[in-house]
């Protein structure tokens, strides 16, 4: 599995290709259409990981608010998608190129 910061390279690099391709699409291109769909499913998918085992003197809180951050985190990427194809209310500054 890739590490986070490995993770967006390698996406930022696919991208990048992608873009590249756009303006001289010579070959097969970096990403196809599916690829594209299969990506975002994938993205919409994941779900936040399981709790780690409590520090001792931690509560329901601190559970709940780690929960917490992760599914506003997951939130916030869906919106982000959402609003960058078009959908889900305001348009903000999202790039479309």
């Amino acid at each position: 599995m890739l590490s986070s910061t490995s993770g967006h390279a390698a996406v930022a690099d696919v991208l990048a290709r992608d873009e590249a391709y756009d303006q001289d699409p010579l070959g097969d291109p970096p990403v196809t259409v599916p690829g594209y769909r299969r990506a975002l499913r994938a993205a919409l998918r994941v779900e936040p990981p399981e709790f780690p085992d409590p520090e001792p003197g931690w509560e329901g809180r601190e559970r709940e608010a780690y929960l917490a951050g992760h599914r506003d985190a997951l939130t916030g990427v869906a919106h982000r998608v959402a609003l960058s194809l078009g959908v889900g209310g305001e348009d903000g500054d999202e790039d479309r190129s």
